[in-house]
């Protein structure tokens, strides 16, 4: 067992051994689609991080 606090959220977490968490969903999108849902969101794109061959990005968001 193991209890987590956040303390910027000031929540505590309880865990069971084994438990299992969801910790991601992995997305594709496009450029374009990655700042439309930026925008419409309420976010600016900060910086793009991409890979050698610019087959992907990760990208750094603002609160506008």
């Amino acid at each position: 067992k193991q209890e987590v606090h956040i303390d910027a959220a000031n929540q505590t977490f309880q865990f069971e051994k084994w438990e299992s968490l969801h910790t991601e969903i992995s997305r594709k999108f496009t450029r374009e689609k990655i700042g439309d849902m930026a925008e419409k969101s309420g976010f600016e794109i900060v910086s793009e991080y991409f890979d050698l061959h610019f087959d992907f990005c990760c990208s750094l968001w603002k609160k506008i």
